[in-house]
């Protein structure tokens, strides 16, 4: 006689490569959690960015098409609306760019193009890696002077959701080794990942 085994089967899923300024396959409202990170700029304005630092001086032309290239993201932006349903949520990933001796606000860029499509900010972090390569020491911290004091650039998560806001859930049973006030800080800090598998 044989016994039979008692097997877990994982959900399954489906992944669609697309457009996400046109996701025909999911209905209006059907969403409960979306979690992006648009492309930030052009192959072009790229080639811009790479330029030696003592190079990047055409600073209006370069904010000009981030600016321009983010506003192209607008349809994908009013395709999350559209898909996303009552109660959840989109987790944005953005940061604002660096060029020369300037920083291009592309995060406010698109925070500000979510809103416009109807979505309300509920919260935001700000995350930095803790450890930098010496190459990435900005001048002020290799040689202090007058002018050339910049803060470290961050990544910002931005949370939005619709007019009711997030919907509360079950309580969380999140292990006792997170410390729930370092969860609820504006500023996460994290070593680089290193492909360690954590």
């Amino acid at each position: 006689m044989s016994k039979k085994k008692n097997i877990d089967h994982a959900p399954s899923a489906e992944i669609v490569w697309g457009d996400a300024a046109a996701m025909r396959l999911i209905g209006e409202n059907e969403v409960d959690l979306i979690v992006t990170s648009p492309p930030y700029f052009s192959s072009q304005t790229e080639k811009l960015l790479a330029l030696p630092r003592r190079q990047q001086t055409d600073i209006d032309r370069v904010q000009k098409e981030v600016t321009a290239f983010a506003l192209q993201l607008r349809p994908a932006f009013d395709e999350i609306r559209r898909v996303l349903r009552p109660g959840g949520s989109l987790v944005l990933q953005s940061k604002s760019i660096r060029f020369g001796e300037f920083l291009i606000p592309l995060a406010d860029i698109h925070r500000e193009i979510v809103q416009n499509t109807g979505l309300y900010l509920i919260t935001k972090v700000l995350w930095q890696p803790m450890v930098r390569s010496a190459r990435r020491l900005s001048s002020f911290e290799r040689v202090p002077r007058i002018g050339s004091f910049r803060a470290i650039d961050t990544e910002e998560f931005s949370v939005f959701s619709t007019r009711e806001g997030i919907d509360h859930g079950a309580r969380l049973e999140l292990p006792d080794t997170i410390d729930t006030r370092s969860l609820v800080s504006p500023l996460w800090s994290s070593p680089p990942n290193r492909r360690s598998g954590k």
